[in-house]
This record gives C-alpha cells, sequence and structure tokens, in this order.
C-alpha cells in the first residue's frame, strides 16, 4: 500500500509530515507484551521532550480550531497509566504517550486501495466513530479509494476502525508543524519494537 500527501497539502501545510506503519505481524505473544506496557518511567524520564512535543500538537490544532487529545491524555496517564483498553489501541497510546506524537491506528482490511493525505472540501462528511463528520475546507484528511477513512483533527471513520478481529493494522505517524524530526523517528521506532515479527515504513 503506498501513501501520499497532495499537492494541496503540500502547498497549505509544508511542515506537515506523514508515515505509515504496515506490514505489521501480530505474534501470538502480543496481547500479553500490550497489556503488560508500561509508560510511566519513560513520560517521567522523557519529559521534557513528550511535553514540548503535545506542545507543538496542542499549538497546530487550536490554529485550526479544534482540541487536540493529547494534552489530556498525557495528564491522565501520569494519574493512571494507561487505559484498558483492546490490545491494538493501547500500542497506539502506549507509543504517543511515550514519544508525544499524534498517531493514527486503523483496520487495513477496510481500505480501499492506496492513501493520500489532503485537504478536506467545506462540508465533506465521513462516518465516524460516533455518527457522521462534518469537515471544514482545509482540514487535512486521509483518503482512500473509497472516500475520507480519517481526519487528523477528528479522528478515525467507522469502516477502518479497529476491533478484536482485526489483523491487519496500520498506524500513522503525524509530523506536525514544529515537531522535532527526532520525534517522529521516536514515534515509527517505538510502535515497531512492539511487533518484532515484522513491520514496514511508508514515508508519505
Amino acid at each position: 500500500m503506498k501513501a501520499e500527501r497532495s499537492a494541496t497539502l503540500r502547498d497549505r501545510f509544508p511542515d506537515l509530515q506523514f508515515a505509515m506503519i504496515t506490514d505489521v505481524v501480530i505474534d501470538a505473544d502480543f496481547p500479553t507484551r500490550a497489556a503488560a506496557l508500561d509508560v510511566a518511567a519513560t513520560v517521567e524520564r522523557d519529559a521534557d521532550r513528550i511535553e514540548r512535543a503535545v506542545a507543538a500538537a496542542d499549538t497546530f490544532f487550536r490554529a485550526e480550531g479544534h482540541r487536540c487529545p493529547l494534552p489530556g491524555q498525557l495528564a491522565g496517564t501520569r494519574r493512571k497509566g494507561l487505559p484498558p483498553v483492546p490490545s491494538l489501541v493501547r500500542a497506539l497510546l502506549y507509543a504517543e504517550m511515550s514519544t508525544g506524537v499524534l498517531l493514527g491506528v486503523q483496520d487495513a482490511a477496510g481500505m480501499r486501495g492506496d492513501l493520500l493525505l489532503d485537504l478536506a472540501q467545506d462540508g465533506e462528511t465521513f462516518a465516524g466513530m460516533r455518527g457522521d463528520v462534518v469537515c471544514r475546507a482545509g482540514e487535512p484528511v486521509i483518503r482512500d479509494g473509497a472516500g475520507i477513512i480519517a481526519s487528523v483533527f477528528q479522528g478515525p471513520d467507522h469502516r477502518t476502525r479497529i476491533d478484536d478481529g482485526t489483523t491487519q493494522p496500520i498506524f500513522y505517524a503525524f509530523g506536525v508543524p514544529g515537531l522535532d524530526r527526532e520525534r517522529l523517528d521516536a514515534a515509527i521506532t517505538a510502535v515497531r519494537e512492539l511487533f518484532p515479527a515484522g513491520s514496514a515504513v511508508v514515508h508519505g
């Protein structure tokens, strides 16, 4: 599967980077590893770098009129640790909280063709996890051959949702404006280390 950024997106957000971790091999031990993930020590050890990365994402979201989930997630993780969620979602949260980088995960089995990080037209909609999502003009979105499957600001769609039967996850890492490249690389590495049986990286 290929991934790229459209010309219009590159013009409006030249510093918005996009990487995809694909061909992920889920081995039999993954659920056990995911359940044992503990991010507390990393959050405290790398607090400055994580907080700067979260601040970059928060600034980007606020500039476009959206609320960034990362500050609240980081505060919750510091208080209570990672929440009791499905293994792939826990892996996502672990990689986000240990690096401060905005990530996503969706099921490739529900996707149609290659992916494009693009700009939405005003009023474009897609079926989100909790109902229809309405996009603003110029909002960065991910499209496959059948339509929008995620908004960078508003989350994933229902068609490619992760569930207990997912065997073909695709993770995204978003290098928002102001984010150090080292942080983006750290997020990619954090995801890949959770799947030692195999994965690949595609840069959009």
